[in-house]
């Protein structure tokens, strides 16, 4: 596992997908690294990530061709549309959150899940654009929007 580093996880999905068919394939061909699957008891492990490795590849190639098929028109009219949709919900849920009467309010919960859901997207988008940190993190974040 030194050879391909401790970061995979951390690679896009791809480069991610590619390193650990590289790595099953050492583990599979390799007679030390054989011995060491059986003696450690990681057949049924390594047999399970080979199999949701490939599940993974096989889904992501799919929805890229899907991607491909679309047209690029629909693909940004339907990103217009969504994100009307999230924010005309997003003021919705701030203006009830606003007008309840007595304290607390039962909108605290779906705010902290939204704006967790946009800190965890905006970390993803993070990590795609290592050299776009700056355009990210000027954007204003749901949770400046619900107070």
């Amino acid at each position: 596992m030194a050879l391909y580093g401790s970061g995979i996880a951390r690679l896009n999905y791809q480069a991610e997908t590619a390193t650990l068919n590289n790595l099953i394939r050492d583990w599979e061909g390799k007679p030390e690294l054989i011995t060491a699957i059986s003696e450690f008891n990681l057949g049924e492990w390594m047999a399970e990530l080979k199999t949701a490795n490939e599940e993974f590849n096989t889904k992501y190639l799919s929805r890229t061709q899907e991607y491909g098929d679309a047209s690029p028109e629909t693909i940004k009219l339907k990103r217009e549309e969504v994100n009307v949709a999230y924010y005309a919900l997003r003021d919705r849920i701030d203006a009830l959150h606003l007008l309840v009467e007595t304290p607390p309010s039962p909108y605290v919960t779906i705010i902290n899940q939204l704006n967790a859901f946009t800190d965890q997207y905006n970390a993803l988008l993070v990590n795609r654009k290592p050299d776009s940190t700056d355009s990210v993190n000027s954007g204003q974040s749901s949770s400046e929007n619900q107070s």
